[in-house]
């Protein structure tokens, strides 16, 4: 996986590499409301990794619901609600981590440490998947960009 500062800015994209050898073994599914076979070592793969970003131990029971694979409901339904889920529960437990609700300086250096209230809720996290905030102090870039710059070539 290749994660870092310009994957990270939210206009690029990651990469990641994987082989995969050529499996004569077929399965059916459905991709965009068509049936279709596909790979059973790369149906098992994917199913695999669903498990582990999205923290669901019975992965293939979840599977049933969602065999349409690259359907709208499982980007907006299912990958996005556990990140939404995630997410929340994080910034109540890290107020201080980067999160879209905090958009200016102020309202960063105004958070309160309120975070061990939450400490139990982290049991709630399922997987690994979060929303990255893209919103984080938005309405003060141009203020970070001149106080960066008065910082660096002081």
């Amino acid at each position: 996986q290749n994660i870092n500062d310009r994957s990270m800015r939210g206009t690029r994209d990651s990469e990641l590499g994987i082989g995969v050898y050529s499996d004569k073994n077929m399965v059916d599914s459905i991709m965009n409301g068509i049936p279709t076979k596909v790979s059973q070592f790369v149906q098992n793969f994917r199913l695999r990794l669903w498990q582990e970003h999205l923290g669901i131990p019975d992965i293939r029971t979840m599977y049933q619901e969602y065999r349409d694979t690259v359907s709208d409901d499982i980007y907006g339904k299912l990958f996005l609600g556990v990140a939404k889920k995630n997410t929340e529960i994080l910034n109540k437990a890290f107020p201080y981590m980067p999160q879209d609700a905090i958009t200016k300086i102020q309202e960063f250096k105004n958070r309160e440490n309120v975070g061990a209230r939450y400490v139990e809720e982290l049991s709630g996290v399922q997987g690994t998947l979060i929303q990255y905030p893209l919103r984080f102090l938005e309405n003060d870039l141009e203020v970070l960009r001149h106080s960066i710059s008065d910082h660096l070539f002081q």
